[in-house]
């Protein structure tokens, strides 16, 4: 075995020790006589083989979650260019305008109220109410009449 081969060997030993198999390879494809070279390219296939095929599951769901989190950030972008350009309704802006037209509503129904209320009681009523004001005595006195229409009305004496 040269001096090469044995550098080459060394060098595809590093690459597998650090699993870079595609580098060991590129390494031991150069020697192509050599029977260790052979040995360790077949060896390394299986090793590829095997974590490919162990890969699988995990690729799927890799691609999926990936497919997911495409599809999210997707949606949010058309959600917030759909909004910007007026394709969809802004529920936000919606949701404001039913609240201040709701809080309008409210404000007229109890200025209304209120008016009812006071019209209510300045309206006289046919129906006696029990209020509680102060009232003076009436107590006739004899300053208040003439003396002489008191005198006339008088039997004579």
């Amino acid at each position: 075995m040269s001096n090469q081969d044995q550098e080459n060997l060394a060098r595809a030993r590093r690459y597998i020790q650090q699993h870079d198999y595609s580098a060991a390879k590129s390494v031991l494809k150069k020697m192509r006589q050599n029977p260790t070279a052979q040995k360790w390219l077949a060896q390394i296939d299986q090793i590829e083989q095997r974590t490919s095929s162990d890969d699988k599951p995990c690729g799927r769901v890799l691609k999926a979650a990936t497919g997911c989190v495409v599809l999210c950030v997707g949606l949010v972008i058309l959600g917030v260019l759909g909004r910007a350009i007026g394709i969809l309704p802004d529920t936000r802006s919606t949701a404001t305008a039913d609240t201040a037209e709701r809080e309008a509503a409210q404000s007229t129904n109890r200025v209304i109220e209120d008016m009812t209320a006071t019209i209510l009681a300045l309206t006289p009523s046919s129906t006696p109410t029990n209020t509680a004001t102060a009232t003076i005595p009436f107590t006739p006195s004899p300053s208040f009449t003439n003396n002489a229409n008191l005198q006339n009305t008088l039997p004579p004496t």
